[in-house]
């Protein structure tokens, strides 16, 4: 391909492009022919005519003796007229439409009265000569004797024979003289990507292991660009490998990925290979639960974690894992499916229990050769979990002296009232239940019908339920209420209804926490005897829950001398209730172990604490119904 820089009909230079080796980039140099020509006009005097003109429009400025400009409509023939003899200057300005295509400049021309004067012309580019490698040339053809310079030896270089060669990225322009004639043209080299080398080539890791891969990019002669272009990272599986911005690969799972890179329109790959993930240890991802339930099943499921060297879930695992009990402070026995296949790295372990109640158990995860595992110190204990407790109540009924709040004040609860528990109105039901309500008490209402009424509304009633079922552990004394109604509690199939039997209670099941006391040790001072529970007059129980228990129900007192249930209990979806027909309102001294024992179970559960002597009846303490009343978790108090 040709490319004309210029031509005149005498000593005219004429420039061409001539494909080299590495072929040049688009937008290179469009080349035309322009011809001005000096001839004679007779009498008229020295003339010059311009003719082939290959574009829209020119104009032809003459610069001397006399000055003339003239248009040019392609490819009509302009004879410039008039002129006295001497040494002129002609320029040409060419359009295509309203762009300007190219320029030309002619110095040194003389014109002789009579005379024909030929023209030499060279024209300037619109556009600028662009090469896109280092080496790359383009050969500028002149006529014999045609002097070739470059402005800029160390960016562009050009040869006796017009031979341009890219040197450095920059900018250089090449100059043609041959006598007054001269035609330049702008160089700019700048490098293009043609292609990218990654080293290294390939590579294989361990998961969780890197390795740092290098990007050099090429132009089409095979130098390094100076400087190297911006690099994207690309991983083609995020499963197996990842990659970041500056070419830092890390192993994900097993599995073969290709790791490319991309700029400037080139591309390179790297083949990248991660071993399978061994495991060489387990850990615990989910924890027991601080309390557990004797029994029944841990929630939520323990999970166990299959690691790498570089504590990297293995997802690719599918090892057996095994749970035993570590420290067993109770002699308990890991109850359900002890051993399963983990999935993805992980083993879900469902359904296990322990079934005696102690503190500080510990599971150990083992699975192999592989370091094993042990979990959290854990409870396993029939109670309430740890939060805040409520005394819902309406008026001082739950012991006629408030020997409730005078027994929780003291040991072994040591309790702090509007700091560690509080007293709601039983209306409080209806918008809700805190939270971090661990443990509820509900007196009982013999003076006014309003507690009962709050507490059977229909919202109040839905929420109670929920609350239990989601873990909640709630007391109610459902009798000694006003005649005729009683209130609606979680599981049971109706209302309990004030009797006014006022009998007394048998223990039924002596080998029960509740029986036992606060140190829930066997035969000590403060366990439940039927004398302690029995109770002449009206100042025991009003009622009965015969018909009203769910089949699962424990009853733990019966009426004297019947078998009509008087204090029972039983689980309600994650919680329990506790309901009893007791009033609880008369508590002489020598049957201060029936409330001790009716705080104490739900508190603290199974488990001992340390003998204490029981609080006395001293001295009154004053209602309250609520208002403002700080809350304050409560924890089992450490060694109970």
């Amino acid at each position: 391909m040709r490319r004309t820089l210029g031509a005149a009909m005498l000593a005219a230079i004429v420039a061409s492009c001539t494909d080299s080796p590495v072929t040049p980039a688009s937008g290179g140099i469009d080349f035309r022919t322009y011809t001005i020509t000096a001839t004679s006009a007779g009498e008229g005097g020295p003339q010059l005519t311009s003719h082939d003109v290959p574009v829209d429009t020119a104009r032809i400025v003459i610069s001397g003796p006399t000055s003339k400009t003239v248009s040019v409509t392609p490819p009509e023939t302009t004879t410039i007229d008039g002129l006295a003899p001497g040494t002129y200057t002609a320029e040409l300005e060419a359009y295509s439409g309203d762009e300007l295509a190219y320029r030309g400049r002619v110095t040194g021309i003389a014109v002789t009265a009579g005379e024909n004067t030929a023209v030499a012309e060279a024209i300037i580019a619109r556009t600028v000569l662009r090469l896109t490698a280092l080496g790359q040339t383009v050969q500028l053809d002149g006529p014999a004797g045609t002097a070739w310079q470059s402005s800029d030896d160390d960016v562009v270089s050009v040869d006796a024979s017009g031979l341009v060669r890219a040197v450095a990225n920059g900018q250089a322009t090449v100059t043609g003289t041959l006598g007054t004639a001269t035609a330049s043209i702008q160089a700019a080299i700048e490098q293009a990507v043609a292609n990218i080398t990654v080293s290294p080539s390939n590579g294989t890791i361990d998961p969780g292991e890197t390795l740092q891969f290098n990007a050099t990019a090429f132009d089409d002669g095979g130098s390094e660009l100076n400087p190297q272009p911006t690099f994207l990272w690309f991983s083609s599986n995020h499963s197996v490998a990842i990659v970041d911005e500056d070419g830092l690969a890390m192993g994900v799972g097993g599995g073969a990925s290709t790791v490319s890179v991309a700029a400037g329109g080139g591309a390179g790959i790297a083949a990248l290979d991660v071993n399978d993930a061994v495991g060489t240890h387990l850990a615990f991802s989910v924890q027991p639960p601080s309390l557990a339930r004797p029994g029944g099943a841990i929630s939520p499921a323990i999970q166990v974690e299959i690691r790498d060297a570089s504590d990297a879930l293995v997802t690719s695992a599918r090892d057996a894992v095994t749970l035993s009990i570590g420290d067993n402070p109770g002699g308990g026995t890991l109850i359900g499916t002890k051993t399963v296949n983990a999935v993805g790295g992980i083993a879900t372990f469902s359904g296990l229990s322990i079934d005696n109640s102690e503190l500080g158990y510990t599971l150990v995860a083992s699975s192999g050769s592989m370091t094993e595992s042990t979990s959290d110190p854990f409870e396993v204990n029939d109670r309430a979990r740890d939060g805040d407790i409520a005394i819902y109540k309406d008026y001082d009924a739950w012991s006629g002296e408030a020997r409730v709040e005078v027994s929780l004040q003291a040991s072994p609860f040591d309790l702090v009232l509007d700091s560690d528990f509080f007293i709601r109105p039983v209306a409080d039901f209806q918008t809700g239940i805190p939270a971090a309500t661990s443990l509820i008490f509900v007196t009982s209402a013999s003076q006014t019908a309003d507690p009962v009424l709050a507490m059977n509304d229909p919202a109040a009633v839905a929420n109670v339920d929920a609350w239990v079922r989601g873990g909640g552990w709630l007391v109610v004394h459902a009798a000694d209420n006003v005649a005729g109604d009683g209130y609606v509690v979680p599981g049971l199939s109706g209302k309990v209804i004030n009797t006014n039997e006022c009998t007394g209670s048998t223990i039924m099941l002596f080998d029960h926490p509740f029986v036992r006391g606060p140190d829930a040790t066997a035969a000590t001072a403060d366990d439940l005897t039927d004398t302690n529970v029995d109770h002449a007059g009206c100042g025991d129980n009003h009622g009965t829950l015969v018909g009203l228990l769910p089949p699962h129900a424990t009853v733990l007192l019966n009426a004297t001398g019947s078998a009509q249930p008087t204090y029972a209990t039983y689980r309600h979806g994650d919680g329990r209730v506790i309901v009893t027909t007791l009033t609880m309102e008369h508590f002489p001294p020598s049957r201060a172990e029936l409330f001790l024992s009716h705080v104490s179970w739900p508190m603290f559960g199974d488990l001992a604490i340390p003998p204490v002597a029981l609080p006395v009846a001293t001295p009154q303490y004053a209602p309250q119904t609520g208002g403002a009343l700080s809350w304050q978790s409560w924890t089992r108090p450490p060694g109970g």
